[in-house]
Parts: structure tokens; C-alpha cells; sequence
């Protein structure tokens, strides 16, 4: 399949595919140039979000409350 036929399938995809694309390509080059993928396929990476940080607001929260009756 040439690329010119690849061009209209790649642009019916959704972003998030669009964006696998571009690291299975990557991947690809990257094994190519040095037998290394820099990620691997399918691989997924824990992300820290404030979301998970309930802890850390309230301790915040409490230094900031003390720190304003000190005042």
C-alpha cells in the first residue's frame, strides 16, 4: 500500500488513533536506526494528576490556616 492510499484512510481515524500512529511509527524508525524502541508497544506510564493529591492540599491547607492565625 503506498503512502497516497495510506493519506484518506489516516485522516478518517479519531485523534487518540491518529496519535497511536504516530508512536507505532516512531517506534518503528527508532528500531530500525538502533534495534532500541523508545517506547514499547502497548506500554502504559502512571500519571500523577491533583486529583490524587487530596492529602497533600490539606496539608497545605492546614500550614496556610496556621500560618494566617500566627499573623
Amino acid at each position: 500500500m503506498s503512502l497516497s492510499e495510506l493519506e484518506p484512510v489516516v485522516r478518517t481515524l479519531p485523534r487518540s488513533e491518529k496519535f497511536q500512529l504516530v508512536q507505532f511509527l516512531v517506534n518503528e524508525l527508532a528500531r530500525e536506526a538502533a534495534d532500541v524502541p523508545l517506547i514499547a508497544e502497548r506500554d502504559t506510564f502512571p500519571v500523577w494528576t491533583p486529583l490524587q493529591a487530596s492529602d497533600a492540599a490539606q496539608t497545605l491547607l492546614n500550614a496556610l490556616q496556621a500560618e494566617q492565625i500566627s499573623e
